[in-house]
Formats: structure tokens, C-alpha cells, sequence
């Protein structure tokens, strides 16, 4: 039998941002769907996975089944993606099925445009992370891209603020808005800082790109009536400065995951601060690898 997966994403920079076509920067990370053929009814995502292989001419197995319970904690959504995930993975598994091997471009444009019918839109980050794995640069008017690696002397932590969010209500008002383009420009610049900052090496300038990103989505919620730096999110930012660092959501914001740059020496410190004001790390890794067959 065959089975396929896919890691889940966590967006570090350009949200809301990569939907006027700017860049975003947006890692995989080691949390995966698990995509199998099966004998029930496909849920409405995979079904749309098929529909969109078939349209490719792809010889589609009867029914595929897709687990993402390891995206959830006590019943609860964690923000990485897992739609995402799901789609790339059964994605991955249709490919398999009809041709024998797995063709990872196919798999992303069959993927992007199932979730895009499914959600109605959306920029295909989170799709994008999940097929190529990776640490990518990503914007709509471009192919997905490996991006330069973050600074060797900071460290990634991933915060959870408690509380799961639906985002769809916060882009639709990000969308609404008439000045737009003036709104989400410091996210852009702060964006093409962070890409320059991995670039470099620069682990100072990439901490200053968060901070500024993490302005931006606070100036953008505030214009939107949406609450896209959320009280646990603003407690994240303020210890992770107070250790050396800085820290943004991950994504729409809200609620769900935020993520935090600290000097590797003072990563110790800011896990336990985290915890002390119980805002757990959770225990994930950057940069997993894509789409894939399992043994």
C-alpha cells in the first residue's frame, strides 16, 4: 500500500504582504500529514486533490484518506498548516498511484490549485512549504525557491499563544482595506530585510527585520479592526527582547503559534521565561524535507 506525507509550515516573515505579490519567507517543519488510499469517502480537500489529478490526467486510486492528528494539541489546532500538508501529501500519493514516481513540481500545482478551489484563494505559502520542504522564499509571481539559511548564531523558537484562530475573517479585512498596499508595506520591507539578513549571516539585522515585521502586523491589525498581534503574542515579543531576541506571530496572527529568534546562549533563559508564563515551546524542527513516499 502506499503511503505518502508532508510537513506542515511556519511562516517567519512577509505575511499578509505575500498576497500583494511581495516576498515571505516560510519554513517546513517536522510535523507531517499522512495521506493513504482508502476505502471511505475522501474529505472535501482530498476530494478536491483528485479532481484537480484527474484534470492533469492522472489516474486517480478510488478514495485517499489523510492524517493530521499530529498537527493538534488537546483537540486543538497549532497553525501549521495542516490543510496544507493535507493536500500535498494526497497530492504526492495520487502521483505515485498513476505514473510509480513521485514528481514534486506536479505535486505543488496540483496541490496549490485543489486548496486555492477549497479556501476559495489564498497565496499557497503554507502548499508550498509542504511539497518542497525546506526553508523556501516565496511570492506569488515566481516559482517556490530554496532561501539562504537563517544566522548560525540564532536560535528558532516556536511559541504556543494558547488560543487557535480562525484566519480567513482576518485576510478578508486585510483585503478590504483602501490603502492596502500603504499598510502592508513595512511587512514587505521587513521581509526583504530578513531575506537579506540570511543572506549575510546577520543575526543582528534579522532580529531588527522581526521587530519590524511584528510593528507592522500590529499597525496592520489595528487599520483592519483585527487583532493580528494578540495579547499572548505582544507577551511572546516582550520576553523574547528581554533575552536578546524577537519574536512575531507565525501566519495570520491571532492566536495559534508565534515565533522567536534568540542568541543560541540565551535560547535556555527564554524557554524557561516561556514557560513560567505558560507560553510553551513546542517542540518542532525548521527545514524538513517535502512531499514523499514513505517505505
Amino acid at each position: 500500500m502506499i503511503t505518502a506525507s508532508a510537513p506542515g509550515k511556519l511562516v517567519l516573515c512577509g505575511e499578509y504582504a505575500v498576497l500583494d505579490g511581495n516576498a515571505a519567507v516560510v519554513a517546513a517543519v517536522d510535523v507531517r500529514a499522512i495521506a493513504t488510499v482508502t476505502v471511505g469517502p475522501s474529505a472535501p480537500l482530498i476530494r478536491a486533490v483528485l479532481d484537480a489529478a484527474r484534470a492533469h490526467g492522472l489516474e486517480i486510486p478510488s478514495e485517499v484518506a489523510v492524517d493530521t492528528s499530529a498537527f493538534n494539541v488537546g483537540g486543538r489546532k497549532l497553525g501549521l498548516g495542516s490543510s496544507g500538508a493535507a493536500a500535498a501529501a494526497a497530492a504526492a500519493l495520487v502521483i505515485q498511484h498513476s505514473t510509480g514516481a513521485l514528481d514534486v513540481a506536479l505535486a505543488w500545482r496540483i496541490a496549490r490549485d485543489a486548496h486555492r478551489a477549497f479556501q476559495g484563494g489564498g497565496s499557497g505559502i503554507d502548499v508550498a512549504a509542504s511539497t518542497f520542504g525546506g526553508l523556501l522564499r516565496f511570492s506569488l509571481d515566481a516559482e517556490p525557491a530554496q532561501a539562504p539559511p537563517l544566522p548560525r548564531d540564532l536560535e528558532v523558537l516556536v511559541v504556543d499563544t494558547g488560543s487557535a484562530t480562525a484566519t480567513q475573517g482576518f485576510v478578508d479585512r486585510v483585503l478590504a482595506l483602501p490603502d492596502r498596499a500603504k499598510r502592508l508595506a513595512p511587512i514587505a520591507a521587513a521581509a526583504a530585510a530578513f531575506l537579506e539578513a540570511c543572506e549575510r549571516d546577520d543575526a543582528n539585522a534579522l532580529l531588527a527585520a522581526v521587530e519590524h515585521a511584528c510593528a507592522g502586523m500590529r499597525a496592520l491589525g489595528l487599520a483592519a479592526g483585527v487583532d493580528i498581534v494578540s495579547a499572548p503574542h505582544a507577551r511572546v515579543a516582550s520576553l523574547a527582547s528581554a533575552h536578546g531576541g524577537a519574536a512575531k506571530p507565525s501566519g495570520a496572527g491571532g492566536g495559534d503559534v508565534a515565533v522567536a529568534f534568540v542568541p543560541r546562549e540565551r535560547a535556555a533563559a527564554l524557554r524557561a521565561a516561556l514557560a513560567a508564563a505558560a507560553l510553551p515551546v513546542v517542540d518542532v524542527r525548521l527545514g524538513a524535507p517535502g512531499a514523499r513516499i514513505e517505505p
